[in-house]
């Protein structure tokens, strides 16, 4: 049969007497819904105490429903089951709850759309292994096959075999378990004979339908040289063999450069020139003559032009010189 629940009616002492509580409940039932034509039956749900129990009337509803046509459905502690009707939206922010959310549930499915809010899944790590991120021009991501690791938050909201790994516009993995590595074949190495980038995504599927992502990123870098000379000018030998050297995004950096001669700093033209140089142990200007224009041959083979500057002065002591 179809039965109606009607909520809220609370017995809050055993003092209440049976004419009391049976005037709520025919004030609930004047407030049903109907249902049905055909079976027009009503389930009122009590709560006494700490207990909760579902009547139900034996007969249709009428005028003279009392609780003495009942029957007690369950008895057990309160299940939360209790339908929760709100039309109108929440003005703050409780819990898992947004403002603005309404309810058309049960008294359970309220309570966990506040305290258990839906938490989407995210890629916490995501990893290519025994590979470095930063890489001179010319140096190569080895392809081949090659293992792939990961890890996720809240695994449990994350669909079945919904992994995805990407290189570039290139499919590597899909339609995988969460297992956290797989071995892939990433084709041909992968070179850069310029500065730039080469990016693999990993992408999954949460229980909501919603795709998410997270990126592993390569960079291909020139190297700055720099250091300490007796030397007026360089070569492009002289250049690779200071003291010195990184990979680096452009000009602006702190060379801590060596004690005595003159102090040279070496970087691609691709940077730009430099216009102040700074000790920054004094706070002073650096004299730095023009720079030189060398093309310099990286041990990748890939050639590019730099600009050298030499301090005007020789200087007995280490200086860290600032440019920008």
């Amino acid at each position: 049969m179809a039965i109606k629940t009607i909520n809220g009616i609370l017995k809050e002492d055993s003092t209440k007497t049976i004419s009391e509580f049976n005037t709520q409940i025919q004030q609930a039932c004047d407030n049903a819904e109907t249902l049905d034509n055909g079976n027009n039956y009503v389930g009122l749900v009590f709560n006494l105490k700490d207990k909760r129990i579902d009547f139900v009337p034996s007969t249709k509803v009428g005028n003279d429903f009392s609780i003495n046509t009942t029957t007690i459905v369950d008895g057990a502690s309160g299940s939360g089951d209790d339908a929760y009707v709100r039309t109108e939206t929440m003005p703050v922010t409780v819990g898992g709850a947004s403002a603005g959310t309404s309810f058309d549930g049960t008294v359970a499915d309220a309570l966990d759309k506040v305290l258990y809010p839906y938490v989407k899944p995210t890629f916490t790590s995501f990893l290519l292994s025994d590979q470095n991120t930063s890489l001179e021009v010319g140096d190569k991501v080895s392809g081949g096959q090659r293992t792939f690791t990961w890890t996720t938050s809240t695994s449990e909201n994350i669909k079945a075999n919904t992994i995805k790994i990407t290189s570039g516009e290139t499919t590597l993995l899909e339609n995988s378990a969460n297992d956290g590595t797989e071995i892939v074949d990433l084709g041909s190495d992968i070179v850069k004979t310029t500065a730039g980038s080469h990016y693999f995504y990993i992408y999954g599927t949460n229980t909501q339908n919603e795709t998410f992502d997270r990126i592993y990123a390569v960079y291909w870098k020139w190297r700055l040289y720099y250091g300490s000379s007796s030397l007026e000018t360089l070569t492009a030998n002289d250049i690779t063999t200071l003291q010195n050297s990184l990979l680096y995004t452009s000009k602006n950096y702190t060379y801590n450069t060596p004690a005595d001669n003159y102090k040279w700093i070496c970087y691609p033209t691709s940077f730009g020139t430099a216009s102040k140089f700074t000790d920054l142990d004094t706070g002073f200007s650096v004299a730095m003559e023009s720079p030189q224009t060398l093309s310099v041959t990286n041990a990748f083979g890939v050639a590019t032009d730099y600009y050298c500057y030499r301090s005007t002065n020789s200087m007995a002591g280490a200086v860290r010189i600032k440019i920008g």
